[in-house]
């Protein structure tokens, strides 16, 4: 019981460095509105960061059922939540973005001598 204990704790350390790793990228690499990024790419970004969250999420959603079970004092989710609802909300920022930014880019790679003043207007 002891060694099931022991792996269970250990296995939360490395969902803990886990987390502390998403959360040190999210704090580096976060696509913010204010950097020359488009908001597809920044939208992929955010896709890969939430992926990454839900992962470790789910994993240590399991191995706190798990210390409950062994009658060991189970972690805390809330720094996995609070990540979570950070990466939504600017998810929700470049959803809007991207509506805006959308007319622009499908004239993008057009030659300037193609794009008519109509064109332009449309948008």
């Amino acid at each position: 019981m002891d060694r099931l204990k022991e792996k269970v704790v250990n296995d939360e350390k490395n969902l803990n460095n886990k987390i502390a790793e998403i959360e040190g990228e999210w704090n580096r690499d976060k696509p913010s509105t204010s950097a020359d990024i488009l908001p597809r790419d920044a939208l992929s970004k955010l896709e890969s960061l939430n992926n990454s969250v839900t992962k470790v999420k789910d994993n240590y959603f399991k191995c706190c059922e798990a210390k409950e079970l062994l009658g060991l004092e189970p972690g805390n989710m809330q720094r996995l939540e609070n990540l979570r609802e950070d990466i939504e909300l600017l998810k929700e920022v470049w959803n809007h973005l991207q509506v805006v930014w959308a007319p622009y880019e499908s004239i993008r790679d057009t030659l300037i001598t193609a794009v008519t003043l109509k064109k332009i207007k449309d948008l």
